[in-house]
Parts: C-alpha cells; sequence; structure tokens
C-alpha cells in the first residue's frame, strides 16, 4: 500500500521554490500577487504571483460559466460538476467549437481579475501602467497583450480580440 502525503506549500523564503522556477512562466508585468485575496494560500502579499504559484498565468475555465454549460451543469444534479468539466474537456479535444486562434489557454492574474469583475467600468492598472490590458497566451500557441474587458456580459467572454467561451456550442 503506498503512502499518500498532503501536499505542502513552500515557505516563501524556502530555498526549494528557486530550483522550481521556470522563467518562461514568469510574467515580465507580475509585479503583485493577488492570490492571498480572497482565498489565502499562504503567501506573502508583496511577493508576485509568479513567486507566490510558480506560474503568472492561470488556466482559462471562464467557459465554465458560459450560459450553455452552467445550463448543461444544472441539467445533470449531483453528477453536473464532474460532466461539465467531461463535456468542456471534449470541447477542447475536439476543437470544433472554437477557433485555435482565438481561444484563450493561459492569461495573466490582471485578466482574470478585469473579466471577473462585473463592474462594466471596472478599472485595472497592470504591472506595465496600462488599464485593462492583459497577457493571453492562445490555443494555437501565440501569445498577445491585449485589452480585456469587465461586466460580465457575453462581449467580456467573446469579442474582436479573444474567445473565452466556447463559440456556437450545443451541450
Amino acid at each position: 500500500m503506498s503512502q499518500q502525503h498532503t501536499p505542502q506549500a513552500f515557505a516563501a523564503n524556502d530555498p526549494q521554490r528557486a530550483a522550481l522556477r521556470l522563467g518562461v512562466f514568469k510574467d515580465p508585468g507580475d509585479k503583485l500577487s493577488q492570490q492571498h485575496t480572497p482565498f489565502p494560500r499562504g503567501c506573502d502579499e508583496f511577493l508576485s504571483c509568479y513567486y507566490c504559484t510558480g506560474s503568472s498565468y492561470h488556466f482559462n475555465a471562464k467557459w465554465w460559466s458560459q450560459p450553455e454549460v452552467a445550463s448543461y451543469r444544472a441539467s445533470q444534479g449531483a453528477r453536473g460538476f464532474m460532466n461539465s468539466f467531461y463535456f468542456g474537456a471534449r470541447v477542447l479535444q475536439k476543437s470544433d467549437s472554437f477557433i485555435p486562434s482565438r481561444m484563450v489557454w493561459l492569461n495573466d492574474q490582471n485578466t482574470d481579475l478585469v473579466v471577473n469583475n462585473t463592474n462594466s467600468n471596472y478599472k485595472l492598472r497592470n504591472g506595465f501602467d496600462d488599464i485593462n490590458r492583459g497577457v493571453l497566451g492562445f490555443m494555437d500557441g501565440h501569445a498577445s497583450y491585449l485589452p480585456v474587458f469587465p461586466g460580465s456580459t457575453s462581449s467580456t467572454f467573446i469579442n474582436e480580440y479573444y474567445s473565452m467561451w466556447f463559440e456556437g456550442i450545443r451541450p
């Protein structure tokens, strides 16, 4: 029988953190982590997201809140969580409900903070001193520094610059 271990976060000053760093995952504009808010993760609030979690970038799971997926999840009852996850994984695998050059795969934490803010007038100055702009990595492998939009409307998630929702899906 194998022994299971509970994952532990390294302390902010633990030398093992430096040994695990991969610079490709650090956004040059990542100056301050928001990871401690609202869920404490044991990070010093003055560390960047990269130094706090090992990456400046977040996986795009905005499709989870897409109305069609949320409706599907609700229809699945107790199995809704996993069925929705598998549904999204199948859509990503088939890649027939999105355009890879527009579908966001990863984004910086500023993008998360902006697109998850329901106030359409929300403004966030990032580490490059720009307002409501973020680094987005796309499914086709390219990355861009683009405007991002708050407000929780469909154009927040699908617009002329990017798609964070699947386009034209049918659960």
